[in-house]
């Protein structure tokens, strides 16, 4: 009985450490695709470019890019209108927040 109740305790033991296994894998994979799917900076730039298209801000200059455990802070300015701000992106390209100053 004790021999019966030990096979069965070590095949579950086995069946556990190969499910784990496939799972970090599992994880490993996920973690590639996460980060094929985060755009590149000049994507993000053009992102921002059509975002202030939408908005009908012709004249806005892209001044820089500065990324952060894959989201995006997008620095521009309009002279024109003295206009200035960041455009915060998360790392589809999705605008999340802004921030606006004009002199």
């Amino acid at each position: 009985m004790n021999l019966i109740k030990l096979g069965t305790i070590a095949e579950l033991c086995l069946i556990l450490l190969l499910t784990a296994g496939c799972s970090k894998e599992n994880n490993a994979s996920n973690t590639n695709q996460t980060n094929a799917e985060a755009m590149s900076t000049e994507q993000i730039e053009q992102a921002a470019t059509d975002y202030f298209a939408q908005l009908n801000k012709p004249g806005v200059s892209i001044t820089s890019i500065a990324e952060n455990n894959g989201a995006f802070v997008v620095r521009w300015e309009r002279p024109s209108n003295c206009e200035e701000g960041k455009l915060f992106m998360n790392k589809r390209g999705e605008v999340t927040s802004a921030e606006l100053s004009i002199c």
